[in-house]
């Protein structure tokens, strides 16, 4: 099995990501977000885990120095990492909107050419979101506090990463994005029943649904995909 390091590591999906790719026989490396500049190694079940501040401006080097010093060969990257502290409605300010862009594309893009110039990549994997598709639907939201356009306008950007990625790094290595909906773990309640009423599925994505498409782009079963946006939404941008 394959070296795979996630970034987001310590988020709910991300967790969740590098427990079950652990259980599948990856070599899993975590990065975990954290708000304090420079780096923290983190013992976790036996494998490695790093703490960074990913908007540092040394980020990337901290990461690669790390793997150098670990002696850990990469040959796949799946960035999850997000901050729910720039969302802070629609009046975030200049500062919220340039860390979601840092966290949702600049970083996977700086860091997949760090890391395929020293590990030779063959898979990189993109978070993204159906708001990087369509906008949010206003009625769905208990208050205007929850919309939030620069998450949408980064995971846009993001799938655009991840195009401009997969020619960069042809034809060795394959990159894709995934634009997952609503996933129940993360959501409110009443955002979870009013976003199930309106899907055609009837409900929201649980953390295996989410999974399951990080486990095929990491697979041999995607070997024809690059350059992909792969939607996972039970049908919210269907219609």
């Amino acid at each position: 099995m394959k070296d795979v390091l996630i970034t987001g590591a310590g988020g709910t999906l991300g967790e969740f990501t590098a427990q079950q790719l652990r259980a599948d026989g990856y070599g899993v490396t975590g990065v975990r977000s954290s708000r304090v500049s420079g780096a923290t190694a983190v013992e976790e079940d036996h494998s490695e885990s790093i703490s960074v501040n990913l908007l540092d401006d040394d980020a990337v080097e901290t990461i690669v120095d790390f793997l150098a010093r670990k002696e850990i060969k990469i040959h796949a990257l799946v960035h999850l990492a997000r901050s729910k502290s720039n969302l802070a409605g629609p009046l975030s300010g200049r500062e919220a909107w340039l860390r979601e862009f840092q966290l949702a594309a600049y970083l996977p893009f700086r860091l997949a050419l760090a890391l395929n110039r020293e590990h030779n990549l063959d898979r990189v994997v993109i978070g993204s979101s159906i708001y990087g598709l369509v906008a949010q639907n206003p009625a769905m939201y208990p208050s205007e506090e929850m919309l939030n356009p620069h998450y949408g306008a980064a995971k846009a950007a993001a799938i655009q990463v991840a195009r401009d990625l997969a020619v960069r790094l042809a034809p060795t290595c394959q990159v894709n994005s995934i634009s997952w909906g609503g996933i129940s773990s993360g959501m409110s309640s009443a955002v979870d029943e009013a976003y199930s009423a309106r899907n055609p599925s009837g409900k929201m994505l649980s953390l295996d649904d989410a999974l399951g498409a990080i486990r095929f782009l990491l697979s041999p079963n995607s070997a024809g995909m690059t350059g992909h946006n792969l939607v996972v939404d039970g049908g919210w941008t269907a219609w």
